[in-house]
């Protein structure tokens, strides 16, 4: 609960998508009173009649074809290179290169002097590799969401990959969590356990080795 709309800038982070209500007007106080009694505010429509649709011969569906051309593989440094000029790349490999430039990439960093830490979503490789990874492996600041995170402040980072963005996420963990009950952690912070965890395909060592190799072998 909050008793007015600028308090609501004082939400943490990992309870801004749960459910909250403002006391400043007669509206909030109903719908708080709704929840606490257990009320329904809004009723559910009924359903509409189903539109029947004609079937579709198969030989009248277009198929995208795609191509090793077609796709724009991703030339990091984070990871794997694809060798453009391989032109005899068979239909599995197409597919799976297909499957890699959709995937999106979410980050959860605790730290240690703010247990409630930041978030960022639907995170490109590309975008993965310059803001996260290639910081950490040279011990360099990370700036995310207008913070500024060092890395002896860092006491765990999770990436995980799914198939689906945010936005696609967020209404199937919605209707996945109990209707009633006490506010919990948001649905963007459930969205980083979605999906596959990958930290330690990406994390491979604590942060700054890559540094400390670079200067040894320097020193050599």
């Amino acid at each position: 609960m909050v008793f007015s709309p600028k308090d609501v800038d004082h939400i943490p982070i990992v309870l801004k998508g749960a459910t909250y209500y403002t006391l400043d007007t007669n509206q909030g106080y109903d719908d708080l009173y709704a929840y606490l009694t257990y009320q329904r505010r809004i009723l559910k429509p009924k359903l509409g009649k189903l539109r029947q649709l004609s079937p579709v011969e198969e030989e009248n569906i277009q198929k995208p074809i795609i191509t090793a051309e077609s796709l724009v593989p991703f030339q990091g440094r984070c990871f794997k290179q694809i060798n453009n000029s391989n032109e005899s790349m068979n239909a599995k490999e197409i597919e799976e290169m297909h499957l890699r430039s959709t995937v999106y990439y979410h980050v959860r960093i605790t730290q240690k002097s703010d247990i409630l830490g930041e978030l960022k979503l639907d995170l490109s490789e590309e975008k993965l590799c310059s803001q996260f990874i290639t910081p950490y492996e040279n011990d360099e600041n990370i700036f995310v969401n207008g913070k500024t995170i060092t890395s002896d402040d860092i006491e765990r980072i999770r990436i995980n990959k799914t198939e689906l963005n945010s936005s696609k996420l967020i209404p199937i963990i919605r209707a996945k969590r109990p209707k009633i009950g006490a506010p919990q952690i948001s649905n963007e912070w459930l969205v980083t356990k979605e999906g596959k965890d990958v930290t330690d395909d990406l994390i491979k060592r604590e942060p700054g080795y890559k540094k400390r190799n670079s200067a040894k072998k320097w020193k050599r």
